[in-house]
């Protein structure tokens, strides 16, 4: 009985130990993790309930453990031991996903998506990926293969048929001068009908700057020209004398530079801010220092002008005056003596206040240039009488009915606002 009982004491003894043994070395193996990357995702590990936790899809991929839910001998949560129900991720995690074939993310037009982690622990939908389909001819390689439209069958096509074309990049057509062509249908050199090369159509070049196109149809004209193509200017060359230099091609073309400044040959000082006599001195006089000057007209007088900073500046030609005067002299400079602006017409200039005209005739009263000499103060010309409260013909009187303001039949009188007009008598 003793015997019996120290060998069942021992067997659960035993037991007792493996059972802790067990657990131990299970638990030596959760690596602590918060997100997925903090586990060895490239062995197949994944973060569950805060421990790193083996994937799997088969048993045989657990080295004698049972696959449970794609997990390693199921979920574990920690120091428990206790399988429970997989979790693929944490709720708000994101990842890279992409569920087309083997070896086609990356290739052609196909790229991977993102994929988020939803509050039951399991991975959404791959959002954004682009997954392989039918090759069309559109320049891409959409079964993502290595290969841009291959299998395309565009090129078959039916005798006379015409389509529109371009070969250039897309965003060039219809920009500077460049335009798109037409492709007809016709048997080739096999007699295998196909689409003939694109006719018509202007593809970009390099930029010229000999022209006022957008020869690159960049939609911008002559970028990258600092000159015309075989122009010349005057320069400062290396020894401080005046030079020339040319307006090159730059390697390659696509624009033009100027050459190096060459000095020329030494030649009379002119106003153009360089040493062309090679004295030492800029725009002055042969022999001195003194800046050149050179005789000016300023529209109709005489003066001298200054060359400064290689510009003539500076007439000190009197002005002309903007008004006219009665003094027998072209004040304006217009070739015209004592006129009006504008016409042939004397000047003339008010009198009214020294005028003993009467009425109107008064209000207009004018003295006309004659000779270098105002003339007479002298009214205007009367006119008819009206019915408007002034003396029209300037004799003293307004509006009286003797000179009929209002013609037969009428008489001018006052209305209630004291505005005179004409009523019938």
């Amino acid at each position: 009985m003793l015997s019996t009982f120290k060998n069942i004491t021992l067997f659960l003894f035993i037991t007792s130990l493996v059972a802790i043994f067990s657990t131990w070395g299970c638990s030596s193996e959760l690596k602590p993790c918060k997100i997925r990357s903090d586990c060895d995702t490239a062995s197949g590990y994944t973060c569950l309930h805060k421990v790193c936790q083996l994937t799997c899809k088969n048993d045989i991929e657990c080295g004698g453990q049972k696959c449970i839910d794609s997990i390693c001998g199921g979920a574990v949560i920690p120091d428990s031991g206790t399988p429970e129900v997989q979790t693929e991720c944490n709720p708000g995690e994101t990842d890279d996903c992409y569920t087309g074939p083997d070896g086609t993310a990356g290739t052609g037009v196909c790229k991977t998506g993102t994929k988020t982690c939803n509050d039951d622990g399991k991975w959404g939908e791959c959002v954004d990926e682009v997954k392989p389909s039918s090759e069309i001819c559109n320049n891409e390689d959409d079964d993502c293969n290595g290969k841009v439209d291959d299998q395309c069958n565009v090129t078959v096509c039916t005798l006379g048929q015409k389509r529109p074309c371009y070969t250039a990049p897309a965003e060039t057509k219809g920009v500077g001068r460049c335009v798109g062509g037409e492709q007809v249908c016709e048997n080739d050199a096999n007699g295998k009908a196909d689409w003939s090369q694109c006719n018509g159509q202007v593809l970009p070049v390099p930029e010229r700057c000999d022209n006022q196109e957008d020869d690159n149809c960049d939609g911008k004209t002559n970028e990258g020209c600092a000159c015309k193509p075989g122009q010349t200017e005057k320069c400062k060359a290396s020894n401080g004398c005046a030079g020339l230099r040319s307006c090159n091609a730059k390697p390659g073309g696509g624009g033009t530079e100027w050459g190096e400044c060459v000095a020329s040959k030494p030649s009379e000082d002119v106003c153009d801010g360089l040493d062309n006599d090679c004295d030492g001195e800029i725009d002055n006089v042969k022999g001195g220092t003194e800046k050149l000057t050179r005789q000016c007209l300023n529209v109709c007088f005489k003066g001298t002008e200054y060359c400064k900073e290689g510009k003539w500046k500076d007439c000190d030609a009197d002005l002309p005056k903007s008004v006219e005067e009665c003094n027998g002299i072209d004040d304006d400079c217009d070739g015209k003596i004592d006129n009006q602006n504008g016409n042939d017409n004397p000047i003339i200039k008010g009198c009214s206040s020294e005028s003993t005209a009467k009425g109107i005739c008064k209000d207009g009263a004018v003295r006309t240039c004659e000779n270098a000499k105002w003339g007479d103060c002298k009214g205007s010309p009367p006119i008819q009488e009206k019915c408007n409260d002034l003396d029209d013909d300037c004799d003293g009187e307004v509006d009286e009915e003797g000179d009929k303001p209002c013609g037969d039949g009428a008489k001018c009188t006052k209305d209630a606002s004291g505005v005179k007009k004409c009523v019938a008598s």
